[in-house]
């Protein structure tokens, strides 16, 4: 949404006939700081959060082998989070979860102008000792409207050598943060001039895309999009035996 109070934002976000046949698990963004989100999405596992805008907390689930963990990060509570993937984790140690993957908004590995804000670089140092110590495989967010794909990281620094056979790396140590562009095109961030060490890959290509994951016993891999001609622009796999 962009305005976290409009009716004409939902309705237009829902009016979509495919969007009445698909389920979807949203991740709360910085525009969603209203307690009018929490009266269009329902979630389950919430937790109550210290979130100044009241849209609604943390939230957890399992499809398959897989447990997502989906964080509200309008708060920057990071001990709360913590305890959050803690708990999902721990309540989910009797099922045969292979692939963990954590989901928010605020990207803590991007390459767009807000890389190196203050409240980034805060949750950056407190989400990453949880995402190492819960053997988290990836973490997806946005907020930049830049793409970029990190190397495998552990304890904030680029694993390197973990990638192997091009774009595909076989049960790795660490870590994959992927930041997605603009879905939608209405905005596009330039890319910051630094050289970030952790990126892999990084583009601005003022085109709407789109990732797609897929998910097997034995792989996890992630493929992106544009839009406009449907050429993919990006690809990673992890792979597990």
């Amino acid at each position: 949404m962009d305005d976290s109070e409009s009716e004409k934002d939902y309705s237009a976000y829902f009016a979509p006939d495919i969007m009445k046949q698909l389920p979807v698990a949203t991740t709360i963004g910085n525009h969603d700081n209203a307690k009018y989100y929490g009266y269009h999405f329902n979630v389950p596992n919430e937790t109550e959060l210290e979130d100044p805008g009241n849209a609604g907390g943390d939230y957890s689930f399992t499809y398959g082998d897989v447990l997502f963990m989906n964080l509200n990060t309008n708060s920057g509570n990071t001990e709360e989070h913590v305890q959050f993937m803690e708990k999902a984790v721990e309540d989910t140690a009797d099922q045969a979860i292979k692939w963990k993957i954590v989901v928010f908004h605020h990207s803590i590995y991007s390459v767009g102008g807000h890389a190196e804000e203050e409240e980034i670089l805060k949750l950056r140092e407190g989400l990453v000792p949880a995402i190492d110590a819960l053997d988290i495989d990836a973490v997806l967010m946005g907020h930049d409207h830049s793409y970029a794909r990190t190397h495998q990281m552990e304890n904030f620094k680029p694993l390197k050598g973990e990638t192997v056979k091009g774009d595909a790396a076989k049960s790795p140590e660490g870590t994959v943060y992927i930041t997605a562009n603009s879905s939608s095109g209405s905005k596009f961030y330039d890319l910051a001039d630094g050289k970030e060490p952790y990126v892999a890959v990084k583009a601005q290509l003022e085109v709407p895309t789109f990732t797609n994951v897929a998910i097997t016993p034995d792989s996890l891999s992630f493929e992106t999009y544009r839009t406009d001609t449907m050429q993919k622009v990006d690809a990673y796999q992890i792979n597990k035996e």
